[in-house]
């Protein structure tokens, strides 16, 4: 089913609009959320690099102020006296040790490498570990630079301390020359030495790590923590030349810390922007759509009841809707004149209408549906019959569907009614043709049972003559054989006799033609003819009461129908005084009704019904085999009627009717 939509150029346009909008709301979100995310990078980097450079100089200073106090100590060489020297020495350093709690310990070792003095905050000597390390490159490097100082690589105390030694030169005066005659090394903990340098809330809010000629010394990161990378280590750092090293800092954020925050809320107004920009889109979409579809609602509305009227008018199906409970119609459709005869107007009239044209004998059952009807209490689909405006019958298949409001009760009755006749009579037909499968199996149940018991004695009499005739040959007694040879004759006569009526009989509804009309009056007339003999000797009056109809049938079979039953009423006739048979018609329900009259001996009424039997005779010494009656039903049956035998009893007549069907 095609849906009518207002497929224009303008339409289509419209419906562009609204991604137009979102990608355009897209793009100005997007570029703001780029810009504020690379401010919030540049902002931290910023400030990593400043804090960079401060930990920097106050790390200058740091080694500024150590190299001082190492400065002071080797200047006793040349200030103070070789006696005193010692004691000013080790007085002055445990000060410096004592002062500054960054010193490990502070050592002078001469120009072979050997401690000759030595202040520490260990009491023990193998407390220092300069004896494990291999100063002489240093001293040699000591020995060229006067004023440098050195700072040696990073090592490990006994106690797991990180060190760092810092070695300043020593020259001793000789006959009025400077000889290099050791150094003074500062051994610093690095461990103490940093938090000194770095205030906490500085450690607290970053990832700081420390380099010394590209070793990493120190790093406050933990093994949990995972510093944010988002920017490079390089922006993010600074360096230090002091001392022979290179001293560089690396400062980052932590993960939890500033520029996650900046982050986190940048992204988060991005998505709330998004989802408001999706929003704003769709709500001015269905603006512009249902300002725009608004023209055409009356118009498809309008097109969708012309659509469904058009279906409902054109459909062979009576199609209805009926308020409830008033019972008055609000649509029926034109197929009710074709259904019942009569206009949807004479409906609308009449609301009683259906009920009225109801067949009689299902009115009452109808009635009490349609009064259910009106109660909201009805079943899906029910049949019955009604009596066309012309006069014919029709079966009608009614489905119904009840409209019931909020509050649960019927206010209105839709349904369906079509035409069923053509499929009622075929179910008619059908059980009809049941039924008559039922007679003919009954029909040949008594018809096998017949044949064995009336064929039986004629072949027990020849069987038991034969064997007189063997007996009476034997002894040569010829005085009984020409009886025994006529009764013989007899049985086998009998039997041809019975199996000649059994042919006739299985003969009937085998005639392969089409049914043609028959003169009846011509076929009597031509059966009287043929018993004018033994209707001239037994002085029988045989009267056709008028003149008879023509039938559909076949010509044969309604011969042998009316020579059977005009010679059965021939053959029981009896010894009436005035022996009269009459052949006519008589109505009864507007139905025209065939009948052969005879004022005979009569059948006993308990007997009636068992004359038409196969073979079964009332009177047993009267001529013939008995299958005549049997023949004339199986010839009724296949004209499609139905036939009947009526008596008062013996000798008061006999009134044989039969249905068959006229042309």
């Amino acid at each position: 089913m095609m849906i009518h939509r207002p497929a224009t150029g303008l339409a289509t346009l419209l419906w562009i609009v609204p991604p137009l909008v979102f990608l355009f709301l897209f793009s100005g979100i997007y570029w703001m959320w780029r810009e504020t995310r690379n401010l919030s990078f540049q902002y931290i980097r910023n400030e990593s690099e400043n804090t960079a450079e401060i930990i920097l100089l106050q790390l200058s200073d740091f080694l500024y102020e150590r190299n001082k106090d190492l400065s002071h100590l080797a200047s006793l060489w040349e200030d103070v006296s070789p006696k005193s020297r010692s004691e000013k020495f080790l007085r002055d350093a445990t000060g410096i040790i004592s002062r500054e709690k960054t010193f490990y310990a502070i050592t002078y070792i001469d120009s072979s490498g050997n401690i000759v003095l030595r202040s520490s905050l260990q009491t023990n000597d193998s407390a220092v570990p300069l004896t494990d390390l291999d100063l002489k490159p240093y001293l040699d490097s000591l020995k060229i630079y006067r004023d440098a100082s050195i700072t040696s690589h990073v090592f490990l105390s006994s106690q797991g301390d990180s060190l760092i030694a810092l070695l300043k030169p020593v020259f001793e005066k000789q006959n009025d020359s400077s000889v290099f005659s050791g150094a003074v090394t500062g051994t610093l903990i690095l461990n103490r030495l940093l938090p000194m340098v770095i205030s906490s809330k500085v450690q607290q809010n970053n990832n700081i790590v420390l380099y010394v000629n590209g070793t990493m010394i120190f790093n406050s990161r933990s093994s949990s923590d995972t510093s944010s990378n988002r920017f490079s280590q390089e922006n993010a750092s600074g360096s230090l030349k002091s001392w022979g090293r290179i001293w560089k800092v690396s400062v980052s954020p932590h993960e939890e810390g500033l520029l996650k925050q900046l982050l986190d809320q940048n992204n988060q107004r991005f998505f709330i922007n998004m989802i408001a920009s999706a929003v704003v889109t769709i709500f001015i979409g269905l603006i512009i759509q249902l300002l725009y579809r608004s023209r055409f609602i009356r118009m498809r509305l309008e097109k969708s009841e012309q659509r469904y009227r058009r279906l409902a008018e054109n459909s062979p199906d009576m199609i209805f809707r009926m308020s409830l409970p008033e019972g008055r119609y609000e649509y029926v459709s034109p197929a009710a004149e074709m259904l019942t005869g009569y206009s949807p107007v004479n409906f609308y009239k009449d609301s009683l209408l259906l009920t009225k044209i109801v067949d009689p004998y299902q009115r009452e059952n109808f009635q009490k549906k349609w009064e259910e009807l009106f109660k909201g209490i009805i079943s899906n689909k029910f049949e019955y019959r009604i009596i066309h405006k012309n006069g014919s019958h029709r079966w009608l298949h009614q489905r119904n569907v009840v409209i019931f409001s909020k509050e649960e009760t019927p206010i209105a009755l839709e349904g369906i009614i079509n035409d069923t006749t053509t499929e009622k009579n075929a179910i008619l037909e059908r059980d009809k043709l049941i039924k008559e499968l039922e007679i003919k199996n009954d029909d040949l149940e008594r018809f096998t049972y017949t044949i064995s018991h009336e064929l039986k004695t004629p072949l027990i009499t020849i069987k038991g003559f034969l064997g007189y005739l063997e007996e009476e040959a034997t002894k040569g007694d010829i005085s009984q054989l020409h009886q025994d040879v006529l009764r013989i004759i007899k049985a086998t006569e009998t039997m041809q006799r019975l199996l000649n009526a059994l042919i006739d009989l299985t003969r009937i509804g085998r005639i392969t033609q089409k049914p043609e009309p028959v003169d009846i009056h011509s076929i009597i007339t031509s059966v009287i003819k043929s018993y004018s003999k033994q209707i001239k000797r037994q002085n029988v009056s045989v009267e056709i009461v008028s003149q008879l109809p023509n039938v559909m049938g076949y010509r044969e079979e309604l011969f042998e129908l009316f020579h059977n039953l005009i010679g059965n009423s021939l053959k029981f006739m009896g010894d009436q005084s005035e022996p009269h048979i009459k052949i006519g018609t008589y109505l009864s329900d507007n139905e025209t009704i065939f009948y052969v009259q005879d004022n005979g001996i009569g059948i006993d009424p308990r007997y009636q019904e068992r004359i038409f039997g196969l073979f079964d005779k009332l009177q047993i010494n009267t001529e013939g085999t008995g299958a005549g009656l049997a023949i004339v039903k199986r010839i009724i049956f296949h004209h499609n009627g139905w036939i009947k035998a009526e008596s008062k009893g013996i000798g008061k007549g006999t009134l044989v009717s039969f249905k068959l069907l006229l042309t």
